[in-house]
């Protein structure tokens, strides 16, 4: 179609051109060969006014030819023009439809380069969730190894008398570490030490004022329980009060108390001054009740 149109306008602007050269070319020959034949007949004094007005009467057919081929030519140009325009036309609106078409094609590339990205985005988050939960789960372990470590150096009798949840000690000692997010990748915890430390040593020096009924509600043995319970330390309460011997109960409670708040120190739980107070009080309980 396009070829079609550009072999159109050639041909029309060939038949314009031609028209041109015999608007000026015609009407030239006419008035030549009407000089040619009458040219002894005419005057050419212009100082006669016959001369000025007989001139339009004699070379009105010259005049006449090309005044109408001025006029057809005229038409042809307007014709010729207006093809010229409706090409120019069709070329914008063929402009404009690849246009389109690009635009409509960068379009689905966008979409496909969100939907890409999208992808990459969920693989990425899927791998970083995986690599963060064995991240998490190997630190847990690393940390529960560690305390096993500590506790089987303070440890100084055969016998057991407590456990550790290292779920529950891991989440109290590392809250801003989850399967999510791991930020704390150290062996010690950043949280600040909370009123543990004050409950344990309250409740050491009432147990050096009077030696109550072992963990009764009431007692001080009952409250430091449930200070540990806190962190994830459970004291075997059953084993303990089979135990008659009264002073004994109290002596491995206290050696347990040691071993539990050395294992919180050594995590940052517990500051170092504070487990030196700790230590101290209880001696004073042993000292007290003579217990060697």
């Amino acid at each position: 179609m396009g070829n079609f149109n550009n072999n159109l306008i050639v041909k029309w602007r060939e038949r314009f051109e031609l028209l041109v050269r015999l608007t000026l070319g015609v009407p030239i020959l006419l008035a030549g060969l009407q000089l040619a034949l009458v040219g002894n007949q005419l005057s050419f004094d212009v100082t006669k006014l016959a001369t000025w007005t007989n001139t339009e009467k004699v070379f009105a057919l010259p005049l006449g030819v090309f005044a109408l081929l001025a006029a057809v030519t005229s038409l042809i140009g307007l014709y010729h023009r207006s093809m010229l325009l409706n090409r120019q036309l069709e070329k914008v609106q063929e402009q404009i439809a690849i246009s389109n078409k690009q635009f409509k094609r960068s379009d689905e590339q966008f979409k496909l380069a969100q939907e890409q990205f999208m992808l990459a985005q969920k693989q990425y988050s899927l791998v970083y969730t995986k690599e963060n939960y064995v991240l998490y789960c190997e630190h847990k372990k690393q940390i529960e190894e560690h305390c096993e470590k500590i506790i089987n150096g303070l440890r100084n009798r055969e016998g057991i008398y407590y456990e550790i949840d290292y779920e529950k000690m891991y989440r109290y000692s590392f809250p801003e570490n989850s399967y999510n997010q791991m930020d704390n990748f150290s062996l010690k915890s950043v949280r600040t030490p909370f009123e543990i430390t004050e409950i344990i040593q309250e409740n050491l020096e009432r147990m050096c004022e009077s030696l109550t009924p072992f963990m009764h509600p009431d007692s001080p043995s009952y409250k430091i329980d449930a200070c540990f319970a806190g962190v994830g330390v459970y004291f075997f309460k059953p084993k303990l009060q089979e135990i008659e011997d009264p002073l004994l109960k109290i002596e491995i409670f206290l050696e347990a108390t040691f071993e539990i708040c050395g294992l919180l120190r050594r995590i940052s739980i517990i500051k170092n001054e504070s487990f030196t107070e700790i230590h101290q009080n209880i001696k004073l309980v042993e000292e007290k009740y003579k217990i060697a």
